[in-house]
Parts: structure tokens; sequence; C-alpha cells
């Protein structure tokens, strides 16, 4: 079974933090012991933090990364769209 790496960032934009997901499901892992191997390396999360420090502007102020089962990329998707769409709805707002 395929699993995949999560990242679960946080954001401040306006003073506030903003909670943002990415799967990454182009370089899947055939264990999760790969891919948690991967993700406890320093190096691999300073370039994951650099990546989306340079996709926000450098306002990201953590990611956390997780391995993530195949089984659960679909459920795991649709509860953080719905938290990103609040997320835009609230930014919007303000």
């Amino acid at each position: 079974m395929n699993t995949f790496i999560i990242a679960m960032i946080v954001v401040v934009l306006n003073g506030a933090p903003q909670y943002w997901y990415n799967i990454n499901q182009v370089n899947p892992h055939t264990s999760m012991f790969s891919c948690q191997t991967e993700i406890a390396d320093g190096k691999f999360q300073q370039r994951a933090l650099q990546g989306f420090n340079s996709a926000f502007r450098n306002k990201v102020a953590m990611v956390r990364l997780a391995c993530l089962p195949e089984a659960k990329v679909e459920a795991y998707k649709i509860f953080m769209n719905e938290k990103n769409s609040a997320n835009i709805t609230s930014m919007s707002a303000e």
C-alpha cells in the first residue's frame, strides 16, 4: 500500500494564523517505514519549510510533516478542503 507525505502548515496572515495542508502524491512511498524515515531527516524538513516559505512569501510559522496511508487520503482531503475553504472565507471577510 502506498503512503504519502502530508504537511500541515500554519501561515501567519494579517497577524492571525491560518491552517493549510499539502499532500505529496508525486512520490508515494511503498511502506510507512520509508515514509517516516524520510520525514525524520532534518535536511528534508528544512527543504520542506523553505519550499513552503517560498510559496507563502516567508509567512510560514510551522510545518508539521506526517505520513498518511493511501486509504485515508480522500477522507483527509475532504476534511482539510473544508478547513481551507473556511480559512479563505474568513480571510476574504477581513
